[in-house]
């Protein structure tokens, strides 16, 4: 018979059950069971408790009857709830309303225990209880001691929200969990602007945004004329994310993309001049590099400027576009040089006959 012992028990008390086992007597039993010396349940025998390294008999769960939509649990925002995964699989379901006003829910999940087989995940669930509106990536778990909090932008409505073991091939009789949901409001006035048809419309007046939840985009959108040069600035100070920016074409091509990977430690300042040849809709997009960070707190300011371009030999950025400079005749004396205004840009090059960079 396997005996667990509490770490927390005295070493007389520990040697006494160990020699004789929790059968021997009624009044060890009791006692040892009294201090936390032995984990017995209530005919007396030892038992595992839950963890990878137990080889008896599991103690009996925690009894709940959250295992389905039809039964779910209730859960509110600002409000906690605690719970156990327990026997393997078993999957918690919780009921929760987000009012009026509430556009980002942050998900708090974690384990207050030095050890636990657990790696406990989440989902959540739109009112049917059949499509997952979000959730925490595959790889991603709260550990015990290490919990996990996710800020997910949310509709207001009805939603269920399931706690589960991440690979359901584990259970914690002893160690709960602990889930808190929070609501607030997205400060971030542009929105929502999370895709080219939502886009907000980029004038003269710098805009200022945040990326607030997980997987926030924030698109902008500016109508240009042919051979016109869009300015971009993109400036935001530290923070809790990696500013990034796309210059998309009408038809989603990106032009220009650029990134602050060190947007945690230092200011962003980044900026870019697109030249355009072709009248349209032009768009910008700002987010995380890895669409995994936000930052509700700290705001970016997006610069959207647009002049016409100078360069009257414009369009020539290719060989085949090349201006013609006209024909040049050398006598024995050299001629007057052939002047002709132009402007560089950052993609312009000089190239030689055959197509080699000569200077950029």
């Amino acid at each position: 018979m396997k005996r667990v012992l509490s770490r927390h028990g005295s070493a007389l008390l520990r040697a006494l059950v160990a020699s004789l086992g929790c059968r021997t007597g009624l009044g060890i039993w009791l006692v040892a069971c009294l201090f936390g010396v032995a984990h017995c349940n209530n005919g007396g025998d030892t038992s595992a408790d839950g963890g990878e390294d137990d080889g008896g008999e599991a103690s009996p769960c925690p009894w709940d009857e959250d295992d389905a939509p039809a039964s779910a649990g209730t859960a509110t925002l600002s409000g906690n709830v605690e719970g156990y995964l327990c026997p393997t699989g078993d999957q918690d379901w919780y009921r929760f309303t987000v009012p009026a006003g509430v556009d980002l829910l942050t998900v708090s999940l974690s384990i207050e225990a030095p050890v636990s087989p657990v790696d406990a995940t989440y989902s959540v669930w739109a009112a049917n209880a059949q499509d997952v509106v979000a959730g925490p990536a595959s790889n991603e778990a709260a550990l015990p001691n290490q919990p996990l909090a996710i800020v997910h932008g949310i509709n207001p409505g009805e939603y269920y929200l399931t706690v589960r073991d991440r690979a359901n091939d584990a259970q914690d009789v002893r160690h709960p969990y602990q889930l808190a949901l929070t609501g607030a409001a997205d400060l971030d006035a542009n929105e929502p602007n999370n895709s080219a048809e939502s886009a907000t419309p980029a004038g003269a007046t710098p805009l200022s945004g945040y990326i607030s939840y997980r997987g926030d985009r924030d698109w902008y959108k500016v109508e240009l004329t042919d051979h016109q040069l869009l300015d971009l600035q993109l400036t935001m100070p530290v923070g809790g994310i990696e500013p990034t920016y796309e210059i998309l074409d009408s038809a989603m091509d990106v032009l220009m993309t650029d990134t602050n990977e060190a947007g945690k430690f230092e200011a962003t300042a980044l900026a870019y001049v697109q030249s355009v040849e072709t009248a349209g809709t032009y768009y910008i997009a700002v987010f995380d590099d890895d669409d995994l960070h936000h930052d509700s707190a700290q705001p970016y300011q997006l610069t959207i400027g647009v002049h016409n371009d100078p360069d009257q030999n414009e369009t020539n950025d290719t060989p085949a576009q090349a201006t013609e400079l006209g024909t040049l005749t050398c006598g024995a004396d050299w001629t007057e040089w052939l002047t002709v205004p132009a402007y560089f840009r950052e993609t312009d090059r000089i190239l030689d006959r055959d197509g080699s960079i000569i200077d950029n």
